[in-house]
């Protein structure tokens, strides 16, 4: 991971001077590794950092669908396992914010997975 926030500096530089539809590519990556590094950071049991990362995942407009359902599903887990834990608040936050990344997409674009996890997620915000 260190690794990758390394590599991540240099190509912000480089992307800049490629053009557009580098910046596009590049803001996607960008958007999973903090979705990836949001669920290590829950599944290290490090509420804050994930927290961190999330809103880190979601500075850049989540337009790329497969990225969004991506953010939304490990959002979800996060939200599924709080509800688990009993720490509804929290729960109720990230079920909440899953449901915000899935209904900013238009419902054509979701894939079959992104339409099937909008009914979970509005019945576990339901409990």
């Amino acid at each position: 991971m260190e690794r990758a926030a390394q590599y991540h500096g240099i190509l912000l530089k480089a992307v800049k001077a490629i053009g557009r539809d580098a910046e596009a590519a590049l803001s996607n990556l960008t958007c999973e590794y903090f979705t990836i590094r949001m669920a290590l950071a829950w599944r290290q049991q490090n509420p804050s950092l994930a927290e961190y990362m999330f809103s880190k995942a979601t500075e850049n407009d989540l337009s790329e669908v497969r990225v969004a359902e991506r953010t939304a599903t490990v959002v979800y887990d996060i939200g599924g396992e709080l509800l688990t834990q009993k720490s509804f608040p929290a729960a109720i936050k990230w079920l909440q914010r899953a449901l915000d990344i899935l209904s900013k997409i238009e419902p054509l674009y979701l894939s079959e997975s992104g339409s099937e996890l909008q009914l979970p997620v509005a019945h576990k915000l339901g409990t």
